[in-house]
């Protein structure tokens, strides 16, 4: 509550009698941008917004459709990109934007394009400087560079090709979220392959864990322990780690049976009394 009391204070309100002079019009002074740092307290509400989707998921969402459930999962996580995107885009506005905009010595120079063509008098609106901020936040996170933001402080620039830089900027954004989605996609899928095509060898692994640990535990003897560590190792090579008689224990009688007989029919045959 203290952070969000003191993030929401109208510190702008400061600047009425903490003007200066800019050109024709008034602008806040340094030390009224200072104060205006206090207002990335909000920053601190991210970990209670994550916390309420993860407390959602865990117990509003629990009994829906496996598939619902998971794709409510994608969503919070793509939500959870984005706000991050959000914060990190005004954190940069305010460390390398806002002190160019309440600097008067660097309205003169027009070409880190946040001001268009002049002074704080002449800056874009609030939403444009928004949408360069994300920009910034986001083709950084993902990776997918356009013109470049983050060396320089150039966002909206204007060349003979570029017709509408802003709906460009608007565009991009889009494509970088969905360019993070379809990534996670597939490299999800990849990681969820190379687990599955090496999930015999992680069973084994756990088995023999688990039997080392149950030897130290017990301190049993070392002669003891070789043993044991060889009836795992047969019993896998055997088995591979499928329990048969469990897995078959929820089915019926006669098709327990039929599955038992078809399992072992190549040991009866070896046999000699029984292939008469």
């Amino acid at each position: 509550f203290i952070y969000d009391m003191l993030s929401s204070f109208p510190f702008s309100a400061l600047a009425s009698g903490n003007e200066v002079l800019r050109g024709n019009v008034t602008a806040p002074s340094i030390k009224v941008h200072t104060l205006e740092y206090l207002g990335l307290l909000r920053v601190l509400s991210f970990g209670r917004c994550v916390r309420v989707m993860t407390w959602l998921l865990s117990t509003r969402f629990i009994r829906l459709r496996p598939t619902l459930s998971m794709m409510l999962r994608v969503a919070s996580l793509l939500y959870t990109f984005c706000l991050m995107a959000h914060y990190l885009g005004l954190i940069h506005y305010m460390i390398a934007v806002r002190p160019l905009e309440a600097d008067a010595a660097f309205d003169g120079m027009h070409d880190w394009f946040w001001v268009r063509g002049g002074g704080y008098s002449a800056g874009y609106i609030t939403g444009v400087r928004y949408i360069c901020s994300l920009y910034w936040a986001l083709s950084v996170m993902t990776n997918l560079k356009g013109h470049t933001t983050h060396e320089t402080r150039q966002c909206l620039y204007h060349e003979p090709v570029v017709a509408f830089p802003l709906e460009e900027r608007t565009y991009t954004i889009l494509v970088f979220i969905l360019g993070a989605s379809f990534f996670s996609f597939i490299y999800g899928n990849i990681a969820q392959f190379i687990q599955s095509y090496g999930a015999s060898g992680v069973r084994y692994a756990k088995r023999m864990q688990d039997a080392d640990e149950i030897a130290r535990f017990y301190k049993i003897s070392p002669e003891l322990q070789m043993r044991l560590r060889r009836h795992v190792e047969f019993t896998w090579a055997v088995t591979k780690g499928m329990d048969l008689y469990t897995m078959a224990g929820g089915l019926p009688r006669h098709l327990q049976l039929e599955v038992q007989m078809e399992v072992n029919l190549p040991l009866l045959r070896k046999v000699g009394f029984l292939q008469s």
